[in-house]
């Protein structure tokens, strides 16, 4: 919300190929990063999350690494520079998989009913 509202953080980057969040600030700032993402366990995914820094920073340009543990895809960065802001995607979505199936095709509906069960066909209803 404080980014649709206050606008994001300025000077936030994610490079992907050092797998590192780029903070330019023009002057000192406390900071924090958190990294989060979800692993699908069935039935539901299970949401985990990083801390990567909670500090204050001086002005000038700052990496900060995101670990390996962190996911490649379907991973993103919570940046918050003093009072705003910034998320960013760290890799690509996943690719979300059909829920019972293992790349094979679904099953076909079943008939859908919209009478009541009491109701026979040509019944009346009183």
């Amino acid at each position: 919300m404080e980014e649709l509202v206050g606008g994001p953080a300025p000077g936030v980057e994610h490079d992907a190929e050092t797998r590192e969040l780029r903070v330019t600030l023009t002057a000192p700032a406390h900071v924090t990063a958190t990294a989060l993402w979800a692993v699908p366990v069935p039935p539901d995914p299970v949401p985990h999350t990083v801390a990567l820094l909670d500090t204050t920073l001086p002005a000038g340009r700052h990496a900060i690494p995101v670990p390996r543990d962190v996911p490649a895809q379907g991973a993103f960065a919570a940046v918050r520079v003093d009072d705003r802001t910034s998320v960013v995607r760290l890799g690509a979505a996943p690719r979300p998989a059909a829920r019972g199936t293992a790349g094979g095709a679904l099953p076909a509906p079943e008939p859908v009913s919209t009478r009541l069960p009491w109701e026979a066909p040509g019944s009346r209803a009183s």
